[in-house]
């Protein structure tokens, strides 16, 4: 039998050209949601914080801090998150895929265009903006940033 959709904690945008160490990545976005520090470095696998589906949950899991606003990536100018990797709390995407608003403004390189999103958000101020300091560059005949 089919099992039922489990709601994603973060939707997470990567270039297809992008190298992504998943469990590093699961590691500190799980640390964000769940208010916990993380190490810079640290030795053992992350413990999974939130508790596995099952096939007869009967009710969506809500993290302890009730699915904060976050938008997880590397910054760039103090303006948006590099495109090669950012990350949106499920409620932010739930937002975007429903707001008339946003597809009205789509113009534009996306990852520049996701941060005025997030500055439109009805909430905005607390959109929390997660810098990281991670290895995100481009190849150096990009152009770009």
């Amino acid at each position: 039998a089919p099992r039922p959709w489990v709601r994603p904690d973060f939707v997470i945008k990567a270039d297809d050209d992008s190298f992504v160490m998943l469990a590093e990545l699961e590691a500190r976005l799980r640390a964000q949601l769940h208010g916990a520090a993380l190490p810079r470095q640290y030795h053992k696998a992350p413990e999974l914080i939130a508790p596995p589906a099952s096939p007869g949950q009967a009710t969506v899991y809500r993290p302890p801090n009730d699915d904060p606003l976050i938008y997880w990536g590397y910054l760039v100018k103090n303006r948006f998150m590099a495109g090669e990797l950012y990350a949106l709390s499920h409620s932010l995407v739930d937002w975007v895929a429903h707001d008339p608003g946003v597809r009205e403004h789509v113009r534009g390189a996306e990852d520049q265009v996701t941060s005025k999103w997030m500055k439109w958000h009805p909430r905005s101020e607390d959109v929390r903006w997660v810098r990281e300091r991670c290895w995100i560059y481009d190849h150096p005949k990009a152009g770009t940033v």
